[in-house]
């Protein structure tokens, strides 16, 4: 088409404004999509009691961490708000007495503030004498030399576990050679695990040793026992080279 001129006459064609209307629409269908796709995953993720198997003592959401949302969970499931597997119900059970209720939300409560060391909980860890959980060598001016029941629960085979946590503390201010030291752990035991040492174990006598300390510094090294019996640290020496 022309003017009359010859000149073609141009049309000019008006862009097209972002709608507002549009924009809500695409907004909508894609808030419908994201749901759509939540609920695909919570229907096809179905947890079994096999999904809890490898969770922690304490862990019972399984979500890894051992804290006031695990017994949230403990809450819910004494009141019908939720249902607990039986692997869940046994890591729920962190007192040990069979029963899960709000003696475990207590302890799970005090764990997840430090309060609470280790689980599955034992209120005999907090009534037992000192002797018990500590045996002192040496406390003078130049060191200090402990054996510590740090930790005890149940090996794969139902035995006894015990963690002893050694530690020499070097005060003076002169270096304490290659140490070697004796303990009697009142029963018979079988040496499972060991870092930071050498050890060794004849009837209820362990001889651990370990590299010198220099001055102002301490050394600590552990071992795991296991044994049918109970361990009680007994009598104690300790020699350097």
């Amino acid at each position: 088409m022309s003017n009359g001129s010859g000149a073609p006459i141009k049309r000019s064609r008006k862009k097209k404004k972002f709608n507002s209307k549009t924009a809500i629409i695409i907004l909508l269908v894609a808030a419908v999509l994201f749901a759509g796709a939540a609920i695909w995953v919570h229907f096809s993720t179905r947890y079994t009691d096999k999904s809890f198997k490898n969770c922690a003592m304490g862990d019972v959401n399984g979500d890894g961490y051992i804290n006031s949302f695990d017994a949230l969970s403990i809450m819910r499931n004494s009141v019908g708000e939720e249902k607990l597997f039986d692997t869940q119900l046994k890591n729920a059970d962190v007192n040990s007495d069979g029963d899960v209720n709000s003696a475990d939300v207590l302890v799970l409560l005090r764990y997840s503030v430090g309060e609470v060391k280790n689980l599955p909980y034992d209120d005999s860890d907090e009534k037992a004498p000192e002797k018990k959980r500590v045996g002192v060598v040496s406390d003078d001016d130049d060191r200090r030399v402990e054996v510590q029941i740090a930790n005890r629960g149940k090996d794969e085979n139902g035995k006894n576990a015990y963690q002893l946590k050694i530690t020499v503390k070097n005060k003076g201010s002169g270096y304490i050679d290659d140490w070697e030291l004796g303990v009697d752990i009142g029963c018979k035991a079988k040496i499972s695990d060991k870092w930071d040492c050498k050890c060794r174990l004849k009837d209820s006598k362990l001889t651990v040793s370990g590299d010198g300390v220099t001055s102002k510094s301490t050394a600590v090294c552990g071992i795991i026992l296991t044994t049918a019996d109970e361990i009680e640290l007994k009598s104690l020496s300790f020699e350097t080279e």
